[in-house]
C-alpha cells in the first residue's frame, strides 16, 4: 500500500477512534487525478489510432439509469483538427456542450438507446453509424443544440458508437468524423474491429474503479485488523520497541515506515491499558462469518437487491427527464400541411372509389378495396413531420408490407364463431373452445408486426393497423396488398411533388437509405465558410485530420 496514496494521522488524542480511523485514508482528490489522466491517456491513444476520428467522448449512464454522464477525461480531441476551426473558441464550446442528458436525448442519449439495447448483453456487438445531418432532420429526436454545433460549426458529419457494460454499469463510446472523412476506410472490417476494441478498453478504464474500490476496502479492512493485533500487543508490554513493532507489522503482512512504528509507539505508549482501548474484533470469525455467506444466501440476497434497485430506480424515471415540449408550427406551415393532407385523403378516398366500383361487376374475383383510415396517420408523418424517418419511402412500404403479410399469415389461424372478446370466449362452454380466440390473434399479431419493423428497421407506425386489420377479418386477402402499394404510390408521389415546391423543405431525405452520400451531392455549407475564414498561417492543417488518421491506419 503506497504511502502516496493513502495518508496516517498522528493525532495524540485516543489511540482507538483516531488511529484506526484516520489509518489508510484514500486521498480521494489524488485519486480522482489519477482515474481521470487514466481515462484520458486511454482515450487519447484510442482516438490517436482510429482512422478518421477527430472527437471521441465516453458516456456512462448513471447507476439509476436517469442521465447519461461524460466523466472527467472522458473525451478527446484532435488538436491538429482544432486549428481548422475558426477561431478555435467554437471547439471548445462544443466541447462544454456534452452536459448530462436522459437516454434518449441528444446525439449521446440517442445514440446510447440506439446501441445499447443488445450491445449490453454482448448480442449483436458492432459499430454503429449514424449522420448527423439525417439525426438533425428528425423531428422525433430532442436536441440541446449540440447536433447543429458539431455539424455546422465543427464539421463533423459522421458518428461511431460502440456500446460497452463492465460491471453493472454501462455506456457508449462515440467516434466522430469529418463529413468528407472517406467512408469506405472508416467502415472497413480492420477500423470497425478496433473501434470495438478500443471501446472495450476505454470502458474498462472507467469501471474498473468499482471493483478497485472494494478491494482498496478489503486490503484496508485487514491492515485495519493487523494495527488492532499489534496495538494489543504493545499495551501488554510483550514489545515496547522500534524493532519489535516492525517486526510484529511484518509478520501481519505490512509494510511499515520508519515514521508509522513511531507514530504507533508513541500512541501506545502514553495511553494506559485500558483507556481507549478499541474493541479487538476476531478475525477468524469474520473470515468464518463470510465463507459461510458465499454459499447460497448471498445469491438470493443479491437478486433481491438487483430487483428492488430496479424497482426503485423505475420509480424515480416517473419523473421525465423534465424537457421542454416541441414548438409549435407557424401558421403559415399549418395552412400549408392542412392543404396537402386534404389533397392526399381525397385522393385516397377517389382511387378506393374507383376500385370499389370496379368490383362490383360479377366478374370480379378479386377484393381490392382498403380501408381509408389506415392512411390518416400517414399522412400526419408525411406533411407535417417531412424529415422524419418513419415517413420516408422505404419506411411507409416496408412497413406496410410487412404488417399486411403479417396479418394474413395470422389469418390462417382458426378460431371459433363467437370468440371475439374476452366475455365472449368466457361465455362458452369448455369444450366448445376449438382454435385461438380471435383477441389473441389480433394481439399476436399486432406485437409481431411491430417488432418485425423494429428488426428490420422499417419503423412505420401508422402501418401496424393493417396487421390488425388483416388478422381481425377474413375480408382481406392478398389482393389487398396491391392496392396497399397503389395507396402508398400516391401518397409518396403527392409528397415529392407539393412538399418539395416549398424552400425549406425537401422529400424524400432518402429512398432506400444505402447511400451516405448527402441527397444534394454537394460539400455542406459549412465547410466551404470555414474555408473562407480560415487564417493563413493555419492552411496547412486543412487535411490533418484525415492525414494523420491514414499515417496511424
Amino acid at each position: 500500500m503506497s504511502s502516496t496514496e493513502y495518508t496516517f494521522s498522528t493525532d495524540t488524542g485516543g489511540v482507538g477512534h483516531t488511529l484506526l480511523d484516520s489509518f489508510a485514508q484514500p486521498k480521494s482528490s489524488l485519486l480522482a487525478r489519477r482515474d481521470e489522466d487514466i481515462l484520458s491517456r486511454t482515450v487519447q491513444d484510442c482516438g490517436l489510432h482510429a482512422y478518421g476520428a477527430i472527437f471521441v467522448e465516453l458516456w456512462v449512464l448513471s447507476s439509476d439509469g436517469t442521465l447519461l454522464r461524460r466523466p472527467p477525461g472522458g473525451s478527446w480531441m484532435d488538436p491538429q483538427f482544432i486549428y481548422t476551426i475558426s477561431p478555435p473558441s467554437l471547439a471548445e464550446q462544443a466541447n462544454e456542450q456534452a452536459q448530462p442528458c436522459a437516454p434518449g436525448v441528444s446525439l449521446a442519449g440517442s445514440m446510447y438507446l440506439e446501441t445499447s439495447q443488445w450491445g449490453n448483453w454482448g448480442i449483436n456487438r458492432k459499430v454503429y453509424w449514424r449522420q448527423i445531418k439525417s439525426m438533425m432532420d428528425d423531428p422525433f429526436l430532442q436536441d440541446d443544440g449540440r447536433l447543429k454545433s458539431l455539424y455546422e460549426d465543427l464539421g463533423i458529419g459522421i458518428v461511431a458508437t460502440v456500446p460497452f457494460s463492465f460491471h453493472g454499469r454501462s455506456g457508449i463510446v462515440m467516434f466522430m468524423s469529418r463529413s468528407t472523412c472517406n467512408i469506405d476506410r472508416l467502415r472497413s472490417t480492420a477500423n470497425e474491429n478496433f473501434l470495438i476494441a478500443a471501446a472495450d478498453l476505454c470502458g474498462a478504464s472507467f469501471t474498473i474503479r468499482i471493483p478497485r474500490k472494494k478491494v482498496a476496502n478489503i486490503r484496508k479492512d485487514m491492515m485495519r485488523s493487523a494495527v488492532r493485533k499489534l496495538m494489543k500487543q504493545i499495551k501488554s508490554n510483550k514489545g515496547r520497541n522500534h524493532e519489535s513493532i516492525v517486526a510484529n507489522m511484518k509478520n501481519e503482512g505490512m509494510l511499515p515506515t520508519k515514521s508509522f512504528a513511531n507514530a504507533i509507539f508513541n500512541k501506545c505508549s502514553d495511553v494506559t491499558d485500558g483507556a481507549g482501548t478499541p474493541e479487538i474484533e476476531d478475525s477468524h470469525g469474520s473470515m468464518t462469518g463470510r465463507a459461510r455467506c458465499r454459499n447460497g444466501w448471498p445469491i438470493m440476497s443479491n437478486i433481491a437487491q438487483r430487483v428492488s434497485r430496479r424497482i426503485v430506480n423505475s420509480i424515480r424515471k416517473w419523473e421525465g427527464a423534465r424537457l421542454k415540449g416541441p414548438a409549435r408550427m407557424k401558421a403559415s406551415e399549418c395552412v400549408t400541411i392542412f392543404l396537402t393532407s386534404t389533397v392526399a385523403m381525397l385522393a385516397i378516398l377517389r382511387m378506393n372509389d374507383a376500385i370499389e366500383n370496379a368490383q362490383a361487376s360479377p366478374d370480379n374475383i378479386f377484393k381490392w378495396d382498403i380501408n381509408g383510415a389506415w392512411y390518416a396517420s400517414t399522412l400526419c408523418i408525411v406533411f407535417a413531420l417531412s424529415s422524419a424517418p418513419v415517413g420516408q419511402p422505404r419506411q411507409i412500404i416496408g412497413a406496410h408490407l410487412i404488417n399486411a403479410f403479417v396479418g394474413l399469415a395470422f389469418q390462417q389461424i382458426p378460431t371459433t364463431f363467437g370468440m371475439y372478446n374476452f366475455e365472449d370466449f368466457a361465455s362458452i362452454e369448455t369444450g366448445e373452445r376449438k382454435g385461438m380466440p380471435l383477441f389473441w390473434r389480433v394481439s399476436l399479431a399486432v406485437g409481431v408486426g411491430i417488432s418485425a419493423q423494429a428488426w428490420l428497421g422499417v419503423m412505420h407506425p401508422p402501418a401496424t393497423g393493417l396487421a390488425f386489420s388483416f388478422a381481425y377479418s377474413n375480408r382481406y386477402e392478398a389482393s389487398n396488398v396491391a392496392v396497399v402499394l397503389l395507396a402508398d404510390l400516391i401518397i409518396i408521389a403527392l409528397a415529392t411533388g407539393l412538399l418539395n415546391l416549398q424552400k425549406n423543405k425537401q422529400y424524400p431525405l432518402f429512398w432506400l437509405g444505402l447511400s451516405w452520400k448527402y441527397p444534394s451531392g454537394k460539400k455542406p455549407a459549412f465547410m466551404e465558410k470555414n474555408k473562407r475564414r480560415q487564417p493563413q498561417d493555419h492552411k496547412s492543417f486543412s487535411a490533418t485530420a484525415d492525414s494523420t488518421c491514414v499515417e496511424n491506419v
